[in-house]
């Protein structure tokens, strides 16, 4: 064997081995954002589903929703959906658009009970925080099951249980049909 052949050999490994670690420092990374994702979604989901339970709740009992229950039930400020945007190459066909639409649900949700704390509690208004609330934590059930799926987890994913909120939500669109809210995506009435 001669240098050339060495020299050769030696260059050749070491492009192997770059690719090598690239392949698999782009595979830690995805893990990463996937684990994040997967977290902060079943977080998210969690606390707009016990919101939306809560106000259901005190509705059904007759009981006002002071200041301490939304203080104990409040929706935290997201913080991996704002920097997800430059990294949705790195995830699964599909997540990245129901990563979208989950954000886009929260936002409504969180400017809708920021005007319901401040406002009115009217029967419109609470019909459609508790909406927004039901639709941001049903909508993370997708990010949920691919990101587990993408992480090689084998266990169930969360789904959000919120009898009393889907039975308020049933009576007020059964009682002014007009009144549907379609979600962050619908024209302004």
């Amino acid at each position: 064997m001669t240098a050339v052949d060495i020299a050769i050999l030696v260059i050749a490994g070491t492009l192997l081995a770059a690719l090598a670690m690239a392949v698999l420092t782009r595979r830690r990374r995805r893990r990463e954002l996937l684990s994040l994702l997967y977290h902060e979604t079943f977080g998210l989901c969690r606390e707009a589903a016990e919101l939306a339970e809560e106000i259901c709740t005190r509705h059904a009992d007759g009981r006002s929703v002071d200041q301490a229950v939304l203080v104990r039930h409040a929706l935290t400020e997201p913080r991996t959906y704002p920097g997800l945007v430059p990294s949705l190459w790195r995830l699964p066909r599909g997540l990245g658009w129901r990563a979208v639409e989950f954000h886009g649900h929260l936002c409504l949700a969180r400017t809708r009970l920021a005007t319901w704390r401040s406002g009115e509690r009217d029967a419109i208004s609470t019909y459609l925080l508790v909406s927004a609330l039901l639709r941001s934590a049903n909508a993370g059930d997708g990010i949920l099951l691919d990101c587990a799926r993408g992480l090689g987890w084998r266990k169930k994913w969360w789904k959000p249980e919120m009898p009393l909120a889907n039975a308020y939500i049933g009576r007020t669109e059964r009682a002014e049909p007009d009144l549907m809210d379609w979600g962050y995506w619908s024209l302004p009435s």
